[in-house]
């Protein structure tokens, strides 16, 4: 129980002053980017102290204690907008509520009480801002935390969090206002900033799977006696990447960097002089950062040499073309019961369909022949080309429309440097 009080309010408390010997002095200090008001709960002790605009604030109260001595209490009350912090001092904690105790003050003592209350603004949103949201392995980028009142930004400290720190850890240096972000394995991580209570809005960082090294396919292409080399066979690579045909050096290898992982097929096919050779069709498995070897023995196809000079013929539009081919053939597969066939073509298009010899299979050395064949003169002329038919049989119409397609799709393939030999050439008027 406080006996006669006399109060003093100095610097923002208000009251009246009375003058008596006081014994009992409270000074109380508002600190913090926040505003609020402490005020002293007992009637005896009057004292408001008001905090605005942020600005610091000091107020003293002293008032005579009649003796026994006793407690009172003050209050803490923020501002919307702001929110209380605590009590420093000769009052701790975050309660609202600061009890000063104090014994009946001796003779000219004077008790003399300090506290700081501080009042801080209450984020009203903070919001983090990323320099960039996709990332590779290893890639850093920075994150801005951003905090406002009312409106009005302004500064705080702030503790980082990341949902995923596998994938994507967050550090600060002198600042916590900007944190770097960096990537540290695949997948997704929510970044957060946190301050006085209040957490941002999640941004999340997108960490891309790391792309596999390349890998690299090669090896050497053989004869058929699997000793010998073959310079000049094209290799055709399919796959994950798109690759141009590769072209056999003079000991028959071959080679292509730069594939991305996965399964591949390989197919060899070219000419060396009247020989025409493929390979069966490979399958390979390329790993990612490996090499993988593939060595292709070639299997001797069904070969035609032209002995005919190269020649020049003109003719009228419709008129009858009538051409003396002279070849010889060789084949290593036959077409078993099959009458082997030669066509002759202008570019893309077949004109004629000679069938020649006896029923297959031929072997190495198998004819010589020298037929004149005869066709209506297309609209255009072009290049004169020659294709050995195996493996369908001309016995029929359907088996002609066949081989006749045959030509057609090999031609529109881009395999006709390795399939036709040119005889010549038609100049159509």
């Amino acid at each position: 129980m406080l006996g006669i009080v006399v109060v003093l309010a100095i610097q923002g408390c208000q009251g009246d002053v009375i003058r008596f010997d006081e014994n009992v002095d409270v000074t109380v200090t508002l600190r913090g980017d926040g505003d609020g008001l402490v005020r002293s709960l007992d009637p005896q002790v009057y004292l408001e102290c008001q905090r605005v605009d942020g600005e610091p604030l000091g107020c003293e109260v002293t008032f005579y204690d009649a003796g026994g001595g006793g407690e009172f209490q003050l209050l803490a009350t923020p501002e919307p907008g702001s929110e209380f912090s605590g009590w420093t001092g000769d009052c701790s904690g975050a309660s609202d509520r600061c009890t000063l105790s104090f014994a009946e003050p001796a003779g000219g003592e004077i008790v003399r009480f300090s506290v700081t209350a501080t009042f801080l603004l209450t984020p009203g949103q903070i919001q983090v801002t990323l320099a960039e949201s996709d990332l590779e392995l290893g890639q850093a980028t920075q994150a801005t935390a951003s905090a406002t009142a009312s409106g009005t930004l302004f500064d705080l400290e702030y503790e980082w969090h990341s949902s995923d720190p596998t994938v994507a850890s967050v550090s600060v240096s002198s600042s916590t206002s900007t944190a770097t972000v960096r990537a540290l394995g695949p997948g997704e991580a929510v970044i957060t900033a946190r301050a006085r209570g209040v957490v941002s809005d999640p941004v999340t960082v997108t960490v891309a799977e790391p792309a596999p090294e390349p890998g690299t396919l090669r090896g050497t292409v053989f004869d058929t006696d699997g000793v010998t080399g073959l310079e000049g066979l094209v290799v055709r690579i399919g796959g994950p990447t798109v690759t141009t045909p590769r072209t056999t050096d003079a000991d028959g290898k071959y080679g292509a960097a730069d594939l991305t992982a996965g399964a591949y097929t390989l197919y060899v096919q070219g000419r060396q002089g009247f020989r025409f050779m493929s390979s069966e069709q490979h399958d390979v498995g390329v790993t990612a950062g490996g090499i993988t070897v593939e060595d292709v023995n070639i299997k001797e196809g069904n070969y035609l040499e032209i002995l005919s000079d190269t020649s020049t013929a003109e003719v009228a539009s419709g008129a009858e073309v009538s051409i003396t081919v002279e070849f010889r053939t060789w084949s290593r597969e036959g077409c078993p019961g099959c009458v082997p066939a030669l066509i002759l073509g202008v570019e893309g298009e077949p004109m004629v369909l000679h069938r020649f010899g006896t029923p297959g299979p031929f072997t190495s050395g198998g004819g010589h022949y020298t037929p004149t064949l005869q066709f209506p003169a297309p609209a255009q002329g072009g290049s004169l080309y020659a294709m050995l038919v195996t493996g369908i049989s001309t016995d029929t119409e359907g088996g002609q429309d066949l081989a006749r397609a045959a030509y057609r799709d090999r031609f529109a393939s881009g395999l006709w440097e390795e399939t036709f030999i040119p005889i010549g050439t038609l100049k159509v008027q």
